[in-house]
């Protein structure tokens, strides 16, 4: 039997309020009693529907001991060993995953959940549909005399275009479990088959990729030619300002392109820059008004729809932009340009020893770096890595990732050439440190 999405139930038990905490675990020793009694205490919900949810009748010491000390069979050891590193918050969303996790393991659990009226079956696929078709004019954009072309890397989104879209050209719209060794994150170097295949085809207007879950986004030109997320960004401000009329502030990660102050400046947009992960764009839009969040990742949200990711939602702003003004991605984007001068972005991930990556850290908060081959640093800003400006339009960024022996490098300059001499002289610079 398959049993419902774990987030769902977790869902129905945060609505309850449970993540009421936010100070951190430091030790171990005395953990599960702390949360434990947070959750006894604090939340009688938890204790007066855990005995139905799993159809046990538990006292709370027992539930305790069923939780806490690894007696159920399905408790995982690494939970209750690492959790201590993080914040009670925390521990408490993976215990209510743990949980729900355990209840959905047992068939008879499931069938008393079923019987109480306790699990909703739900056809996702076709509420979002209807949702998109609601949203955006699908007869004009299968209208327009534009040919479009979608790449599922294999991800969930497959059967949504192919319900959507039917007669466009599809490409990895089928389950692969192993995404043919591919990873399915929508870089260039990933989808190089898509690109040649726009390329060949001399008919495709453009093509629209996603990555395994859907939510990031990357699109191709008639050309065959990669358009990243810094674009994307840009088009998506300067069609729904410019074109649709809509307005609001616009959020977007420390590590994304100068170019879009640049245009939030033209437009008389307020800019939010913040830390990298879309969970600070969320928290804002979830508070504000937001016309375009978005990141370097290709994670972008906009105003009108849920205050999340969605790469198929924002690629059909796009072909909804081309339907609308009957412009090529090319045009639309030479528009872009207009206002804030041409640009491009590469980036590289080093793999260093991590005392060298310590180090070349080090040197990053301490000012030692004046300076990389011939660009001459004019100032520096350090929100979440540190952004060294060599002009108004050039710069290096260095940001240590803080789960592998990682140093992630960005850049961007006036050429694609020109940002990746930029790396390369900054990585020639960071050996000799």
């Amino acid at each position: 039997m398959k049993y419902p999405e774990i987030n769902i139930a977790t869902s129905y038990i945060l609505q309850e309020n449970i993540l009421m905490s936010n100070y951190n675990i430091k030790k171990i020793e005395g953990f599960k009693k702390k949360v434990a009694g947070f959750l006894l205490k604090k939340n009688e919900f938890i204790y007066e529907n855990l005995s139905k949810m799993t159809g046990l009748d538990l006292v709370r010491s027992e539930i305790i001991i069923w939780l806490f000390e690894g007696k159920h069979r399905s408790i995982p050891d690494p939970f209750l060993l690492n959790v201590y590193d993080y914040d009670l918050e925390f521990c408490i969303l993976e215990f209510v995953h743990m949980m729900v996790h355990i209840i959905f393991q047992d068939n008879s659990l499931y069938e008393i959940f079923e019987k109480n009226g306790l699990i909703e079956y739900v056809d996702l696929e076709t509420m979002y549909c209807q949702q998109v078709e609601s949203n955006f004019d699908l007869k004009l954009i299968k209208n327009s005399g534009f040919q479009f072309a979608f790449d599922a890397m294999y991800g969930s989104g497959q059967n949504v275009m192919r319900r959507l879209f039917p007669d466009i050209t599809l490409l990895h719209c089928e389950e692969n479990p192993m995404f043919d060794n591919i990873p399915p994150e929508p870089l260039h170097k990933n989808l190089l088959e898509f690109s040649e295949l726009i390329k060949l085809s001399e008919e495709i207007d453009c093509g629209l990729a996603v990555d395994g879950d859907a939510d990031r986004i990357a699109l191709y030109d008639n050309e065959g030619n990669y358009v990243d997320s810094h674009h994307i960004i840009l088009l998506l401000i300067h069609y729904l300002y410019k074109y649709k009329g809509w307005r609001g502030k616009v959020c977007t990660g420390f590590s994304s392109t100068v170019k879009i102050k640049k245009l939030c400046d033209h437009y008389g947009l307020k800019l939010d820059v913040v830390h990298i992960g879309f969970k600070h764009i969320c928290g804002i839009m979830l508070k504000e008004d937001v016309l375009v969040g978005g990141e370097e990742s290709g994670g972008i949200a906009i105003k009108g729809h849920i205050p999340e990711r969605d790469g198929i939602w924002n690629g059909m702003v796009i072909w909804e932009a081309m339907a609308k003004t009957k412009k090529t991605l090319k045009e639309l984007i030479q528009e872009v340009y207009d206002i804030t001068g041409s640009f491009a972005f590469e980036r590289s991930d080093l793999r260093l020893e991590v005392s060298l990556k310590n180090k070349i850290v080090e040197n990053c908060k301490n000012g030692y770096y004046k300076a990389f081959g011939k660009y001459k640093v004019q100032r520096v800003e350090d929100l979440d890595g540190f952004k060294y400006y060599f002009n108004d339009d050039e710069w290096v960024m260095i940001r240590p990732s803080g789960t592998e022996p990682l140093l992630r490098t960005y850049a961007e300059s006036h050429t694609k050439a020109e940002a990746i001499e930029i790396l390369k002289i900054t990585y020639d610079t960071l050996m000799k440190s």
